[in-house]
């Protein structure tokens, strides 16, 4: 067995996308792999382990660069192992070789939104620490109240809302956004603007939408909410509420960021759903460190 970080190349990729898609109903590409571990800003990699051609186990992280305030931190993700090569040890093999990257990359902060599965092998494995639960907020559309406002869609988000949610595990900086909703090959994402009556700007959200095949119902995700100081959160919940209805949208989802958004959100009908993830770290988890769907979703 070969330990090792991945490479950019064709083999690499089609290797990886044979062992997800051996164990997930969501298929991934080659053009998710070179996307989420070789063209983002976070400087990416992907451990694996290998016999002979075939990729039998992987664990990606990404390292987010700290700041004056607070440390670097780390995120793991597409953590896997072939149904075959379960049983040996294979999860603390790999993973070693991607703690070495993160540690030489400084980072002081390493997580993992974890499934259940997951939760129970970074505990079991490594001693990790669960430092909370996660849960989505949902609501429908069909008593959305009307609101003195418009939503219109944009290019893409405006850097000076962009820098107000320093405080999520993913600075949302120009890049990131960029990179993560513009470039995504797994999701189509839609920028909005809110705009009020008098041409106020209420905020910007990222959005997107999936149908079902077969019924044609329509669910929406609000990814990000980008609000200044000023901001009415209910009114810019509110009127994306309104325009998913617009378009035949029957049931939002989204994970609020602090206690604000949590306040706007069960005014609006929003509540949480038994869907969960748990946010997994070495020791405990560190202060101002906020969790939204663009964190959860990369999983």
């Amino acid at each position: 067995m070969i330990l090792r970080l991945a490479d950019r190349t064709t083999d690499d990729a089609a290797a990886f996308c044979a062992l997800s898609n051996s164990l997930y109903a969501r298929k991934v590409t080659p053009e998710y792999f070179f996307w989420q571990f070789h063209d983002g800003p976070n400087r990416p990699a992907l451990a694996t382990a290998w016999e002979g051609e075939r990729m039998i186990a992987a664990y990606g992280v990404h390292v987010c660069a700290g700041d004056a305030t607070r440390p670097a931190r780390a995120m793991t993700l597409d953590n896997m192992v072939a149904e075959d090569a379960q049983g040996r040890g294979l999860v603390r093999q790999v993973a070693a070789v991607a703690h070495d990257y993160v540690q030489m990359a400084g980072a002081d902060v390493l997580c993992v939104v974890a499934n259940a599965r997951s939760l129970r092998a970074h505990q079991r494995h490594f001693g990790w620490q669960q430092w909370r639960t996660l849960r989505d907020w949902q609501a429908t559309t069909s008593g959305a109240r009307d609101v003195d406002a418009e939503v219109v869609e944009i290019a893409a988000p405006d850097a000076d809302l962009a820098r107000l949610q320093t405080d999520a595990f993913y600075a949302r900086s120009p890049d990131f956004l960029s990179w993560r909703t513009q470039t995504n090959p797994r999701y189509t994402y839609r920028w909005v603007e809110v705009r009020s009556s008098a041409g106020l700007r209420l905020g910007q959200a990222a959005t997107k939408v999936f149908r079902d095949p077969i019924s044609g119902a329509g669910f929406g995700d609000i990814v990000a909410l980008h609000v200044p100081d000023s901001g009415d959160v209910p009114a810019l919940v509110g009127a994306l509420q309104h325009w998913f209805r617009s378009q035949g949208v029957s049931t939002v989802v989204t994970y609020p960021i602090g206690s604000d958004q949590e306040r706007a959100l069960l005014r609006l009908g929003f509540e949480p759903t038994a869907r969960e993830r748990f946010v997994v770290g070495q020791g405990q988890q560190p202060p101002r460190l906020a969790w939204g769907m663009l964190d959860v979703d990369v999983y």
